[in-house]
């Protein structure tokens, strides 16, 4: 999903996370403790967003450097080693943070924010522009809308890109 989202420091993240469990004692047992299903119950979301809300309230350095939408550059090389650094500091914290649930319901949030964009471009007839930011801006933000009555025979044209 992340490659087909083209958020790659997410994919270096996760790609980097699945890599160390069995070989990395502390994020193995950080992963096992949890003791839910790992996918129904969103683990490496939960952790991902774990880190990166204790990094935002640090104002941690590597994250305005590495995370686009903080004003940095991507780069996943050099992201992964800061955000495994920061996750072995913070551990305990962390493990605190990742009880706290996360939104991974895009597709049905977007799907009415989708109809009602597309009628506001329409009634205008002028493109639209949503910006998201939040905890879900990796997945629905971008949003680009384009309506004119000739575009299709429904009248409805628009684009869609997430990430």
């Amino acid at each position: 999903m992340c490659r087909k989202n083209d958020t790659p420091t997410y994919e270096a993240l996760i790609t980097a996370l699945i890599a160390r469990l069995g070989a990395d004692d502390e994020l193995t047992e950080l992963f096992l403790s949890d003791g839910g299903d790992p996918i129904r119950s969103a683990l490496c979301l939960r952790l991902i967003c774990a880190v990166n809300r204790l990094a935002m309230a640090e104002s941690a350095r590597w994250l305005t450097a590495y995370y686009p939408i903080f004003g940095g550059h991507t780069d996943p090389e050099r992201v992964v080693p800061a955000f495994l650094d920061f996750l072995r500091a913070n551990l305990a914290a962390v493990r605190e943070e990742m009880r706290m649930p996360v939104q991974t319901n895009e597709v049905g949030r977007a799907a009415p924010l989708s109809a009602a964009l597309n009628q506001v471009a329409l009634t205008l007839d002028q493109p639209l522009h949503l910006l998201e930011v939040g905890a879900s801006a990796v997945s629905t933000s971008s949003w680009t809308a384009t309506s004119s009555p000739a575009a299709t025979p429904t009248g409805d044209r628009r684009t869609h890109r997430c990430g």
